[in-house]
């Protein structure tokens, strides 16, 4: 029995057997945790045999632990004691008489201290610049910010800097450091993640050129004081006048031109909104006011004393007047609103300043022969009465005519302009109703950053529910959006749900989305020739088509229709398109990205540079001449 004993001794605690001899009275098997920091006191557990053979000590590098319980002849718990430095130092269990070393059986390291930590909060997205102060930090140390890991880490004995990552939420983290050798130290809500600020509304959005008025802006996520956050105005930095939470209010300085600004808030850690056209400095002896709470007959156009209707201040200003409406419904007015060169209508704001022409058969506002100064519309509104009512703007025969900021929709056409140049910049020409969002007829025209949603061409002439461009028309259209308008509706064959186009010119970084048509879904671009040299003159560059349709409901197009692209007659080869995409566009016959067709012996090949074409349901490409 004591043979068997012995054997399985030898095997249990692999002190006999392997050298031929009896194992030692006492072992060490293991020391858990291995490691702990200078001060002592870290409860430790050691395994191993012959713990109760007697009286038991415990030392660390030659001091006694403290706490020495004995829990059975194989365990020990205890804690250590202090000592003076990062080493691995002996563990000795000593039992009676016996006792057993394991070298290197315990690490002492000095912990890292944490004294500062700066900034104290940046923003959500992560990516601040931290610098953590304190002692005992070692190369290879980690930083967490709450559980995540900081980047960019820089080590010294005295100072780490590293970049905050990004957090999923707002509010206080603690930030950790951590050694490779197992100390760490841990600051609790040392930094703070803040949200960006979020400006709902300026209020009020107008005030004099001259100075003095104050201003507050309301949302969310404001912090700092007076001397530490910013309010711009355009480009102008102005001290606030007080910081809150959810207000900040600043007084607007002499010196600013007359003319629309974009009102930003910058908090301390440089996280900024921006609300754009949001404040409207005005010249008062050269400034107009109409309110519906007016008079037309007793007013005088002052802010005391405004006029009623839009169409009296227009009557009332000269050349380089400006006529102010502030916020309301303007439905009174003699219809169309007849512009005048040189006069600007603007309103407090582009959803509150509502021009609604109601059932009027007539346009709302209107540019007949309007020349020589600039005449700008901006900041309104301009809706009522579809399908039975008239168009929203009519530009004829008029140059220098300006459309910023404004919202035209609900009107049987948005907007018209026939022998004329135009400018249309941050509009938005949406939900008009049979007759599509814009025509033009032999006009020049820009159209800048504006969206053409949701508008329809039901004419048996017509096409280009999103906007229409005759032969004689010279097109400079960038950073647009034409998605869901319809020119397929009914059995008639009406072209180019987003575009239709004959005219020159070029249309970039634009999108063309959810757009439907009997053919050219997207675009459909007519009668487009080269230049006599063979050089294109309608450029397309840098657009995306995507999910646009096209029904083909008659013969009129045997061969073919294309969602995203039509372009079709007589010698139609004037058209380029560069780095291009077509994407997952449907037709219900051949070319279902691009068609090029005539029906007489001429050519019609569009030209395609460097361009993507993907997820088409037909012929990606088709063309019969």
């Amino acid at each position: 029995m004591k043979k068997l004993a012995c054997v399985a001794a030898a095997l249990l605690l692999a002190g006999c057997g392997g050298n031929g001899g009896p194992p030692p009275p006492v072992g060490i098997s293991s020391i858990t945790p291995d490691r702990g920091t200078n001060a002592g006191g870290t409860p430790v557990t050691i395994t191993g045999w012959g713990f109760s053979l007697g009286t038991v000590q415990v030392t660390f590098a030659g001091s006694n632990a403290s706490g020495i319980t004995v829990n059975s002849d194989t365990e020990i718990t205890c804690n250590t004691p202090s000592y003076g430095t990062n080493a691995w130092v002996a563990v000795v269990v000593t039992a009676d008489t016996e006792s057993a070393t394991r070298s290197n059986g315990f690490y002492y390291f000095i912990p890292p201290n944490i004294t500062s930590v700066n900034p104290t909060s940046g923003p959500s997205a992560g990516g601040t610049e931290v610098t953590i102060d304190g002692t005992g930090f070692l190369a290879g140390a980690a930083v967490t910010f709450g559980v995540n890991p900081a980047t960019d880490v820089a080590v010294t004995a005295t100072q780490i800097t590293c970049r905050t990552p990004a957090s999923a939420v707002a509010g206080a983290v603690d930030v950790t450091v951590a050694n490779a050798d197992g100390g760490s130290d841990t600051h609790p809500a040392a930094f703070t993640y803040r949200l960006p600020p979020n400006i709902t509304d300026v209020s009020p959005a107008y005030a004099d050129a001259a100075g003095g008025a104050t201003i507050t802006i309301t949302g969310t996520d404001f912090y700092g004081n007076t001397s530490n956050t910013i309010v711009r105005i355009g480009a102008t930095n102005v001290t606030p006048a007080s910081v809150g939470a959810t207000t900040v209010t600043f007084v607007v300085p002499a010196g600013l031109a007359v003319g629309t600004y974009d009102v930003t808030f910058v908090n301390p850690d440089e996280q900024s909104d921006t609300a754009p056209a949001a404040l409207y400095l005005y010249d008062a002896a050269n400034t107009i006011f109409v309110s519906t709470t007016g008079d037309d007959a007793t007013g005088d156009g002052s802010l005391g004393n405004p006029y009623r209707t839009i169409g009296k201040g227009v009557q009332a200003a000269v050349s380089g007047k400006t006529v102010f409406a502030l916020s309301g419904s303007y439905t009174t007015e003699s219809w169309p609103v007849a512009m005048k060169a040189g006069v600007t209508v603007i309103g407090e704001s582009r959803t509150g300043t509502v021009v609604n022409a109601g059932a009027s058969a007539n346009a709302a506002l209107s540019f007949n022969a309007v020349s020589g100064a600039a005449s700008r519309l901006e900041r309104l509104t301009v809706t009522g009465g579809a399908p039975a009512a008239g168009y929203g703007v009519v530009i004829n025969n008029s140059s220098g005519v300006q459309l910023v900021g404004i919202d035209v929709g609900g009107r049987q056409r948005g907007v018209e302009m026939s022998s004329s140049i135009a400018a249309v910049d941050k509009c938005r020409i949406h939900d008009n109703l049979t007759r599509g969002g814009l025509k033009a007829l032999a006009s020049d025209v820009t159209i800048t950053d504006t969206v053409f949603d949701g508008n329809t061409e039901e004419q048996v002439t017509g096409g280009g529910a999103g906007a229409y461009f005759d032969e004689d028309c010279t097109v400079d259209i960038s950073r647009c959006v034409f998605s869901n308008n319809d020119a397929a509706s009914g059995s008639i064959d009406r072209p180019g749900g987003g575009i239709y186009i004959s005219g020159v010119g070029s249309i970039v970084n634009c999108l063309f989305y959810g757009n439907s048509a009997s053919i050219g879904g997207g675009i459909l671009i007519y009668d487009v020739p080269a230049t006599p040299e063979g050089d294109a003159q309608l450029f397309i560059k840098n657009c995306i088509f995507y999910g646009n349709s096209a029904s083909n409901p008659s013969d009129t197009f045997v061969d073919g229709s294309a969602a995203a692209l039509v372009a079709s007659a007589r010698y139609a080869t004037g058209t380029e398109f560069v780095n291009c995409v077509f994407a997952d566009n449907v037709s219900s016959a051949q070319g279902s990205t691009i068609l090029g067709y005539t029906s007489l012996d001429r050519q019609c090949r569009p030209t395609l540079r460097n361009c993507v074409i993907y997820g088409s349901n037909a012929n990606g490409y088709y063309g019969n001449n």
